[in-house]
């Protein structure tokens, strides 16, 4: 139950209306940083880092969050537009984003851009979170198996204790009691504990960012459609000039 308590504190920390702000800009900017080829996500965020100086650490993180994933998706916008890439993993993106918008269906190609990078955000974060579990308590149980069999005697007993320390419940008894037996055990613990933090952090981040580049993705798609729409126009305007002429040059 702490758990859970401590997951909707994190939610309603993250769901501020300030934050909600900071994270919506984020996204803005860094998807237009994202659109220039060759600065990528971490120079938009090495360029934008003391835009937060003055801002709350959570509303910090939470933009500069928000300006790598803008940024990441950002990218695909040039490629399927004009068929260059922002950063280097957009280079795809151009094998059908760019035939896509030739054939007139920007805005679709940019929609799917930004639904597949939602979904594939979403699903490694979860992913992560039912790997990292599992694969400290195999080490766990592997580790101190022997010298703390009431805490990791087997898997389930090191998924349970793992649990528990995770919710920052009576973990310093298991800590203290692992500690007593095996002294570099504390390296252990304390790497668990910066990943899992950082997993479920990243969770709630992604949840927000989210919902906010949903939002950014309708307008670069009216924009995008407007674009094609030129373009098909100004292509159109060119063959008649060009019949035009042939016609003038027949004798």
């Amino acid at each position: 139950m702490e758990l859970l308590q401590q997951i909707g504190t994190g939610f309603a920390v993250a769901l501020q209306p300030t934050n909600l702000f900071y994270c919506f800009v984020g996204v803005f900017i860094g998807t237009l940083i994202g659109v220039l080829p060759g600065i990528g996500p971490v120079g938009a965020m090495s360029l934008l880092f003391p835009v937060t100086f003055k801002a709350t650490p959570e509303a910090a993180i939470i933009m500069l969050a928000g300006i790598y994933y803008g940024a990441m998706y950002g990218g695909s916008t040039t490629s399927i537009l004009v068929n260059i890439p922002g950063e280097a993993a957009s280079v795809v993106t151009c094998l059908d984003g760019y035939q896509m918008a030739r054939k007139g269906r920007a805005g679709p190609a940019l929609g799917m851009s930004a639904f597949g990078s939602f979904l594939g955000g979403t699903a490694s974060i979860v992913g992560l979170m039912a790997l990292v579990p599992y694969v400290s308590a195999v080490l766990a149980t592997n580790l101190f198996g022997a010298v703390a069999p009431e805490f990791f005697g087997d898997l389930g007993a090191s998924l349970f204790t793992l649990f528990q320390v995770l919710t920052v419940e009576g973990w310093p008894d298991i800590a203290r009691s692992v500690m007593a037996q095996s002294p570099y055990a504390w390296m252990f613990f304390v790497a668990y504990l910066l990943i899992a933090t950082f997993m479920v952090l990243n969770l709630f981040i992604a949840v927000v960012v989210n919902a906010m580049q949903s939002q950014v993705t309708e307008d670069l798609k009216g924009d995008g459609e407007a674009h094609t729409r030129l373009s098909l126009d100004e292509v159109r305007a060119l063959r008649q000039e060009l019949e035009a002429l042939r016609k003038a040059s027949l004798p």
